[in-house]
Protein backbone atom coordinates (compact mmCIF):
# COMPACT_ATOMS: atom_id res chain seq x y z
CA UNK A 1 0.00 0.00 0.00
CA UNK A 2 2.67 2.67 1.02
CA UNK A 3 4.50 1.76 -2.66
CA UNK A 4 1.19 2.22 -4.35
CA UNK A 5 0.82 5.76 -2.49
CA UNK A 6 4.24 7.35 -3.16
CA UNK A 7 3.47 6.86 -6.69
CA UNK A 8 0.14 8.48 -6.74
CA UNK A 9 1.83 11.47 -4.87
CA UNK A 10 4.86 11.01 -7.05
CA UNK A 11 2.17 11.46 -10.26
CA UNK A 12 0.25 14.38 -8.95
CA UNK A 13 3.70 15.91 -8.23
CA UNK A 14 4.55 15.77 -12.03
CA UNK A 15 0.92 17.48 -12.86
CA UNK A 16 1.11 19.86 -10.58
CA UNK A 17 4.76 20.62 -11.97
CA UNK A 18 3.44 20.84 -15.49
CA UNK A 19 0.19 23.08 -14.51
CA UNK A 20 2.84 25.46 -13.15
CA UNK A 21 5.50 25.24 -16.63
CA UNK A 22 2.12 25.80 -18.46
CA UNK A 23 1.28 28.97 -16.45
CA UNK A 24 4.97 30.31 -16.79
CA UNK A 25 4.44 29.44 -20.86
CA UNK A 26 1.39 31.41 -20.91
CA UNK A 27 2.43 34.36 -18.66
CA UNK A 28 5.90 34.26 -20.70
CA UNK A 29 4.20 34.01 -23.97
CA UNK A 30 1.37 36.90 -23.30
CA UNK A 31 4.11 39.31 -21.81
CA UNK A 32 5.55 38.85 -25.59
CA UNK A 33 2.42 39.44 -27.63
CA UNK A 34 1.70 42.14 -25.10
CA UNK A 35 5.15 44.17 -25.64
CA UNK A 36 5.01 42.85 -29.53
CA UNK A 37 1.61 44.19 -30.25
CA UNK A 38 2.25 47.55 -28.20
CA UNK A 39 6.09 48.00 -28.74
CA UNK A 40 5.29 51.27 -31.14
CA UNK A 41 3.47 52.81 -28.80
CA UNK A 42 5.90 52.25 -26.03
CA UNK A 43 8.57 53.20 -27.81
CA UNK A 44 7.18 56.73 -29.01
CA UNK A 45 6.68 57.25 -25.85
CA UNK A 46 10.09 56.40 -24.74
CA UNK A 47 11.21 58.96 -27.37
CA UNK A 48 8.60 61.49 -27.20
CA UNK A 49 9.83 61.34 -22.77
CA UNK A 50 13.56 61.32 -23.80
CA UNK A 51 12.98 64.29 -26.24
CA UNK A 52 11.21 66.32 -23.25
CA UNK A 53 13.94 65.71 -20.89
CA UNK A 54 16.64 66.85 -23.52
CA UNK A 55 15.01 69.53 -25.85
CA UNK A 56 14.44 72.69 -24.17
CA UNK A 57 12.03 75.44 -25.74
CA UNK A 58 11.80 78.99 -25.11
CA UNK A 59 9.14 81.95 -24.76
CA UNK A 60 9.47 84.71 -26.88
CA UNK A 61 8.26 88.58 -26.06
CA UNK A 62 7.35 90.83 -29.30
CA UNK A 63 6.47 94.52 -29.64
CA UNK A 64 6.73 96.67 -32.45
CA UNK A 65 7.74 100.48 -31.92
CA UNK A 66 6.86 103.22 -34.24
CA UNK A 67 9.44 106.34 -33.86
CA UNK A 68 7.56 108.70 -35.61
CA UNK A 69 4.53 108.40 -33.56
CA UNK A 70 6.51 107.90 -30.64
CA UNK A 71 4.89 105.01 -29.19
CA UNK A 72 4.16 100.97 -29.52
CA UNK A 73 1.31 100.07 -31.96
CA UNK A 74 -0.37 97.78 -33.91
CA UNK A 75 1.30 95.72 -36.74
CA UNK A 76 0.98 92.27 -38.97
CA UNK A 77 3.96 90.01 -38.62
CA UNK A 78 5.05 86.59 -39.16
CA UNK A 79 7.81 85.09 -36.89
CA UNK A 80 9.96 82.48 -38.42
CA UNK A 81 12.37 79.50 -37.38
CA UNK A 82 15.17 78.61 -40.02
CA UNK A 83 12.94 79.88 -42.50
CA UNK A 84 9.70 78.10 -41.59
CA UNK A 85 6.48 80.31 -40.06
CA UNK A 86 5.81 79.37 -36.59
CA UNK A 87 3.77 82.39 -35.96
CA UNK A 88 1.91 84.73 -37.96
CA UNK A 89 -1.00 87.58 -37.51
CA UNK A 90 -1.24 90.88 -35.96
CA UNK A 91 1.24 92.00 -32.76
CA UNK A 92 -0.73 94.11 -29.88
CA UNK A 93 1.30 97.28 -28.51
CA UNK A 94 1.74 95.37 -25.38
CA UNK A 95 4.23 92.35 -25.54
CA UNK A 96 2.89 89.46 -27.74
CA UNK A 97 3.92 85.98 -25.57
CA UNK A 98 5.29 83.02 -28.29
CA UNK A 99 5.37 80.18 -26.26
CA UNK A 100 7.16 76.66 -27.11
CA UNK A 101 9.51 77.63 -29.62
CA UNK A 102 13.21 75.73 -30.15
CA UNK A 103 16.07 76.89 -29.57
CA UNK A 104 19.24 77.42 -31.67
CA UNK A 105 17.33 78.70 -34.83
CA UNK A 106 17.70 81.48 -37.20
CA UNK A 107 14.68 83.61 -35.76
CA UNK A 108 13.11 86.30 -38.04
CA UNK A 109 9.96 88.55 -37.34
CA UNK A 110 8.59 90.50 -40.02
CA UNK A 111 6.24 92.96 -39.42
CA UNK A 112 4.18 95.93 -41.56
CA UNK A 113 1.16 97.91 -41.17
CA UNK A 114 -0.80 100.07 -43.02
CA UNK A 115 1.39 103.53 -42.66
CA UNK A 116 4.90 101.17 -42.39
CA UNK A 117 6.57 99.29 -45.35
CA UNK A 118 7.13 95.88 -44.38
CA UNK A 119 10.69 95.62 -41.61
CA UNK A 120 12.45 92.36 -40.84
CA UNK A 121 14.88 92.26 -37.83
CA UNK A 122 16.46 88.35 -38.26
CA UNK A 123 18.24 86.59 -35.04
CA UNK A 124 20.80 84.34 -35.44
CA UNK A 125 22.62 83.04 -31.70
CA UNK A 126 21.69 80.48 -29.74
CA UNK A 127 20.05 81.88 -26.43
CA UNK A 128 20.97 78.71 -24.46
CA UNK A 129 17.80 78.31 -23.12
CA UNK A 130 16.83 81.54 -22.44
CA UNK A 131 13.58 83.72 -23.03
CA UNK A 132 13.83 85.94 -25.91
CA UNK A 133 12.52 90.03 -26.14
CA UNK A 134 12.20 91.12 -29.63
CA UNK A 135 11.03 94.88 -28.36
CA UNK A 136 13.75 96.05 -30.78
CA UNK A 137 11.33 95.86 -33.48
CA UNK A 138 10.99 99.49 -34.80
CA UNK A 139 9.18 101.20 -38.01
CA UNK A 140 12.23 103.92 -38.36
CA UNK A 141 11.64 106.21 -40.70
CA UNK A 142 12.94 104.51 -43.93
CA UNK A 143 9.75 102.12 -43.56
CA UNK A 144 7.08 104.97 -43.04
CA UNK A 145 4.83 105.55 -46.15
CA UNK A 146 4.94 109.05 -47.54
CA UNK A 147 2.85 111.67 -49.27
CA UNK A 148 3.53 111.25 -52.73
CA UNK A 149 3.41 114.20 -55.36
CA UNK A 150 4.01 114.40 -59.36
CA UNK A 151 4.00 117.51 -61.30
CA UNK A 152 5.48 118.25 -65.14
CA UNK A 153 8.01 120.99 -65.52
CA UNK A 154 7.84 121.63 -69.09
CA UNK A 155 4.69 121.26 -71.37
CA UNK A 156 3.76 118.23 -74.18
CA UNK A 157 4.88 119.94 -77.12
CA UNK A 158 4.19 119.87 -81.22
CA UNK A 159 6.08 118.23 -83.08
CA UNK A 160 9.71 117.76 -81.28
CA UNK A 161 11.60 115.68 -79.41
CA UNK A 162 13.21 116.56 -76.30
CA UNK A 163 13.13 115.30 -72.46
CA UNK A 164 10.28 115.79 -70.91
CA UNK A 165 10.99 116.81 -66.90
CA UNK A 166 8.95 115.80 -63.89
CA UNK A 167 9.12 116.40 -60.08
CA UNK A 168 8.29 113.34 -58.24
CA UNK A 169 8.31 113.79 -54.24
CA UNK A 170 7.84 112.63 -50.77
CA UNK A 171 6.84 113.96 -47.83
CA UNK A 172 6.30 112.76 -43.77
CA UNK A 173 8.16 109.63 -45.39
CA UNK A 174 9.63 107.29 -47.73
CA UNK A 175 8.75 105.60 -51.40
CA UNK A 176 10.86 102.48 -51.72
CA UNK A 177 12.40 101.43 -54.80
CA UNK A 178 10.80 103.84 -56.96
CA UNK A 179 9.48 102.74 -60.27
CA UNK A 180 7.98 104.31 -63.49
CA UNK A 181 5.02 103.04 -66.24
CA UNK A 182 4.08 105.06 -68.74
CA UNK A 183 1.71 104.72 -71.81
CA UNK A 184 0.86 107.42 -74.70
CA UNK A 185 -1.28 108.03 -77.04
CA UNK A 186 -0.81 108.16 -80.75
CA UNK A 187 -0.05 111.65 -80.95
CA UNK A 188 3.39 110.57 -79.44
CA UNK A 189 5.88 108.42 -81.59
CA UNK A 190 7.95 107.64 -77.94
CA UNK A 191 9.00 107.94 -74.49
CA UNK A 192 12.76 106.71 -74.45
CA UNK A 193 13.82 104.69 -71.21
CA UNK A 194 16.81 106.37 -69.41
CA UNK A 195 19.95 104.26 -68.92
CA UNK A 196 19.26 103.80 -64.76
CA UNK A 197 22.35 102.90 -62.34
CA UNK A 198 23.13 103.57 -58.68
CA UNK A 199 26.42 104.52 -57.28
CA UNK A 200 27.85 103.69 -53.66
CA UNK A 201 30.88 105.50 -52.81
CA UNK A 202 32.00 102.42 -50.89
CA UNK A 203 30.99 99.82 -53.19
CA UNK A 204 28.37 97.36 -53.79
CA UNK A 205 28.84 94.15 -51.41
CA UNK A 206 26.98 91.01 -51.64
CA UNK A 207 26.63 90.58 -48.32
CA UNK A 208 25.40 91.82 -44.72
CA UNK A 209 25.07 91.31 -41.00
CA UNK A 210 22.32 90.54 -38.76
CA UNK A 211 21.98 92.06 -35.43
CA UNK A 212 24.62 89.64 -33.68
CA UNK A 213 27.22 90.67 -36.13
CA UNK A 214 26.90 87.54 -37.95
CA UNK A 215 27.69 87.33 -41.87
CA UNK A 216 24.98 86.60 -44.20
CA UNK A 217 25.97 86.37 -47.44
CA UNK A 218 23.00 87.41 -50.37
CA UNK A 219 22.56 85.85 -53.86
CA UNK A 220 20.18 86.01 -57.09
CA UNK A 221 22.90 89.24 -57.94
CA UNK A 222 21.35 90.82 -54.67
CA UNK A 223 23.84 93.60 -53.16
CA UNK A 224 24.09 95.67 -50.12
CA UNK A 225 25.57 99.03 -49.88
CA UNK A 226 26.57 100.24 -46.19
CA UNK A 227 27.03 103.31 -46.49
CA UNK A 228 23.50 104.11 -47.99
CA UNK A 229 22.18 101.06 -45.63
CA UNK A 230 20.43 100.04 -49.23
CA UNK A 231 19.66 96.38 -51.01
CA UNK A 232 19.20 96.62 -54.76
CA UNK A 233 19.38 93.99 -57.55
CA UNK A 234 22.17 94.72 -60.18
CA UNK A 235 22.72 92.86 -63.34
CA UNK A 236 26.02 94.66 -63.43
CA UNK A 237 28.52 95.73 -60.69
CA UNK A 238 31.15 98.08 -62.68
CA UNK A 239 33.16 99.57 -59.64
CA UNK A 240 30.94 101.68 -57.57
CA UNK A 241 27.95 101.35 -60.08
CA UNK A 242 24.78 99.27 -59.88
CA UNK A 243 23.87 99.08 -63.43
CA UNK A 244 20.01 98.23 -62.14
CA UNK A 245 17.66 96.41 -65.34
CA UNK A 246 14.64 97.32 -66.76
CA UNK A 247 11.62 96.03 -65.12
CA UNK A 248 8.45 94.10 -66.51
CA UNK A 249 4.95 95.83 -66.03
CA UNK A 250 3.36 94.60 -63.00
CA UNK A 251 0.10 91.96 -64.34
CA UNK A 252 -2.21 94.72 -62.62
CA UNK A 253 -1.29 97.20 -64.97
CA UNK A 254 -0.66 95.02 -68.20
CA UNK A 255 -3.65 96.52 -69.47
CA UNK A 256 -2.69 100.17 -68.36
CA UNK A 257 0.67 100.62 -69.25
CA UNK A 258 3.22 99.65 -72.26
CA UNK A 259 6.57 99.42 -70.07
CA UNK A 260 7.93 100.06 -67.15
CA UNK A 261 11.17 100.90 -65.13
CA UNK A 262 13.17 100.90 -62.20
CA UNK A 263 15.11 104.53 -61.39
CA UNK A 264 16.85 103.09 -58.85
CA UNK A 265 15.99 106.14 -56.66
CA UNK A 266 14.42 105.58 -52.79
CA UNK A 267 12.67 108.71 -51.99
CA UNK A 268 12.61 110.05 -47.87
CA UNK A 269 11.37 113.49 -47.35
CA UNK A 270 13.10 114.68 -50.86
CA UNK A 271 12.41 114.79 -54.83
CA UNK A 272 13.10 113.65 -57.81
CA UNK A 273 13.66 114.59 -61.29
CA UNK A 274 12.65 112.14 -63.56
CA UNK A 275 13.77 113.07 -67.23
CA UNK A 276 11.84 111.12 -70.34
CA UNK A 277 13.26 110.94 -73.89
CA UNK A 278 9.84 112.31 -75.67
CA UNK A 279 9.27 112.62 -79.21
CA UNK A 280 5.71 113.56 -80.78
CA UNK A 281 4.30 114.23 -83.89
CA UNK A 282 2.60 116.93 -86.11
CA UNK A 283 -0.58 116.36 -85.99
CA UNK A 284 -1.23 115.57 -82.35
CA UNK A 285 -3.86 117.55 -80.81
CA UNK A 286 -5.82 117.43 -77.65
CA UNK A 287 -7.00 114.04 -77.56
CA UNK A 288 -3.62 113.27 -76.67
CA UNK A 289 -1.67 112.56 -73.63
CA UNK A 290 1.15 110.70 -71.44
CA UNK A 291 0.18 108.64 -68.39
CA UNK A 292 2.80 107.76 -65.55
CA UNK A 293 1.75 105.67 -62.96
CA UNK A 294 4.10 106.06 -60.17
CA UNK A 295 4.70 102.40 -58.34
CA UNK A 296 7.21 101.18 -55.75
CA UNK A 297 8.71 98.12 -54.17
CA UNK A 298 8.25 96.04 -50.74
CA UNK A 299 9.87 93.22 -49.04
CA UNK A 300 7.89 90.32 -49.66
CA UNK A 301 7.69 86.78 -48.53
CA UNK A 302 7.25 84.50 -51.77
CA UNK A 303 5.91 81.14 -51.68
CA UNK A 304 8.87 79.56 -51.98
CA UNK A 305 9.58 81.06 -48.71
CA UNK A 306 12.45 83.10 -50.14
CA UNK A 307 12.19 87.41 -49.48
CA UNK A 308 12.35 89.26 -52.79
CA UNK A 309 11.68 92.94 -53.24
CA UNK A 310 8.34 93.06 -55.37
CA UNK A 311 5.28 95.56 -56.39
CA UNK A 312 3.38 93.07 -56.29
CA UNK A 313 2.31 90.19 -53.79
CA UNK A 314 2.18 86.44 -54.34
CA UNK A 315 -1.74 87.23 -55.20
CA UNK A 316 -1.05 90.09 -57.54
CA UNK A 317 -1.75 92.68 -55.00
CA UNK A 318 -0.64 96.11 -55.06
CA UNK A 319 2.22 96.47 -52.72
CA UNK A 320 3.45 99.42 -50.70
CA UNK A 321 2.14 102.59 -51.68
CA UNK A 322 -1.17 102.46 -54.36
CA UNK A 323 -0.05 103.57 -57.32
CA UNK A 324 0.12 107.13 -57.89
CA UNK A 325 -1.65 107.86 -61.59
CA UNK A 326 -0.20 111.06 -63.93
CA UNK A 327 -1.47 112.61 -66.66
CA UNK A 328 0.34 115.21 -69.03
CA UNK A 329 -2.38 116.55 -71.65
CA UNK A 330 -1.01 118.29 -74.99
CA UNK A 331 -3.04 121.95 -74.48
CA UNK A 332 -4.54 122.43 -78.12
CA UNK A 333 -5.93 125.59 -78.73
CA UNK A 334 -8.21 124.21 -81.11
CA UNK A 335 -8.93 121.04 -79.34
CA UNK A 336 -9.37 121.15 -75.35
CA UNK A 337 -8.10 118.13 -73.23
CA UNK A 338 -10.39 115.32 -72.87
CA UNK A 339 -10.70 113.54 -69.71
Amino acid sequence: MGGYGEKMNHKKSQVALLIVMLIIIILVVGAVLLIYFNKDKWFKKQEKKNEEETEKVISVFARVYDSALNKYVKANFTFEADGQILKSGELEPTFNQFDNLPINKTFTLCFWNGDNYRSCDIYDRSYSFRNLTLDDGIFENTARKGKINITSLNPLEKDRAYKLIFNISSKDGTLKRLSVCTFHTTGIIYVALPDSKVECNMGWNNYTFDVNGNKINLTNNFYYCESQQRFEYCSKKIDNDCIIPNMNVPSRLKDAADQCFYTGQYLQNNNYILELETKTMKYIDGRDYIRLFIVDGELTRKDDGTYDILTEGNNNEDNGIKDIEFKLWFEDDILPKFN
